[in-house]
């Protein structure tokens, strides 16, 4: 991954430098650059933040109600980043772990792993600068794309909600 200072655009805002090399090796004739691909969470997409939002609704939702007086949020939110590995870990092995380090019922883990898929796009929300840099991606004809090792139909809802 490539990083960098944010370079100023014409319109006086700040994209990430790669798109200011991007858009410079398409138009100095050289044609290499044709399409930019990204990997979902943390480049548009600001999965902690999304994920700490959620988690907050999945335990008042479904948790709360019978387990509260023996978890509390913070334990939750904390114990499910844990194991998520930064979003590594396939969300269907994920909640039976989870509901299982807790001493909680296994039958949970159905519900919960469908409230994620059902809620979780909800709380999408783009990294800083993400909406800007694929707006000027497009301006200049580059073909934008994602590739992500994430589940099909909620990482579509992602983007289809941020962009």
């Amino acid at each position: 991954m490539m990083s960098g200072s944010p370079t100023p655009n014409q319109d006086g805002g700040r994209l990430p430098f790669w798109v200011c090399e991007a858009s410079a090796c398409k138009f100095q004739g050289t044609k290499m650059i044709k399409a930019v691909l990204f990997d979902l969470d943390e480049t548009l997409l600001d999965r902690r933040a999304a994920a700490v939002e959620f988690l907050a609704l999945q335990y008042c939702e479904l948790v709360a109600g019978q387990f509260g007086d023996a978890l509390s949020q913070d334990q939750y939110a904390a114990r499910y980043l844990k194991l998520e590995e930064q979003g590594l870990v396939k969300k269907s092995d994920l909640y039976p772990t989870l509901v299982a380090s807790f001493g909680l019922p296994g039958e949970l883990s159905g519900p919960l792993l469908d409230h994620f898929r059902l809620r979780c796009p909800e709380m999408a929300c783009p990294m800083n600068g993400a909406r800007e840099a694929l707006q000027f991606l497009r301006k200049v004809d580059l073909f934008c794309a994602t590739i992500s090792n994430g589940e099909g139909v909620v990482h579509f809802s992602l983007k289809f909600r941020l962009f």
